[in-house]
């Protein structure tokens, strides 16, 4: 929702960002997590009660998302989406919104000018779309109408 330009200025700057739409492909009772696909892709979320097959809607917020031009390893963060750049917009405060391709679904991040400068990002350049699992809490829902875990 937030993805349309003349919407941002009615959201909160920090409720700026995509709601996707995956499916279950994995699940960890225990963690309460869900791995779903996400474009071509894989994304942890937080999530109970979902079986695999279900289909799920997830909002991801502009503020979560981290950008890396390289592969990365050795962090926490337990999701990276290959993506490419498809726009940079500039907003107040010395940041910008990155609006990044994962494989067909689209997601933004807000990032500050500077990161933007030293990671020379551009339109059409690949990236890496970092997202913690615990970002997703209280962002991920089965979609309605979807079954619910089995017991």
């Amino acid at each position: 929702m937030s993805l349309r330009p003349e919407l941002r200025s009615i959201v909160a700057p920090d409720l700026v960002g995509a709601v996707l739409d995956g499916l279950v492909t994995a699940v960890d009772a225990a963690a309460d997590t869900a791995e779903l696909a996400i474009g071509s892709g894989k994304l942890q979320v937080s999530l109970r009660d979902v079986s695999p097959g279900a289909r799920v809607r997830v909002q991801l917020l502009a503020r979560d998302i981290i950008l890396a031009i390289q592969p990365i390893e050795g962090l926490s963060v337990r999701n990276a989406l290959l993506a490419t750049v498809t726009e940079i917009t500039p907003e107040m405060h010395a940041s910008v919104l990155v609006k990044v391709d994962v494989g067909g679904p689209i997601v933004l991040a807000r990032i500050t000018e500077a990161a933007r400068a030293a990671l020379r990002l551009a339109p059409g350049d690949a990236v890496w779309a970092l997202v913690k699992a615990v970002s997703t809490r209280g962002h991920a829902f089965r979609l309605f109408g979807a079954p619910a875990r089995r017991a």
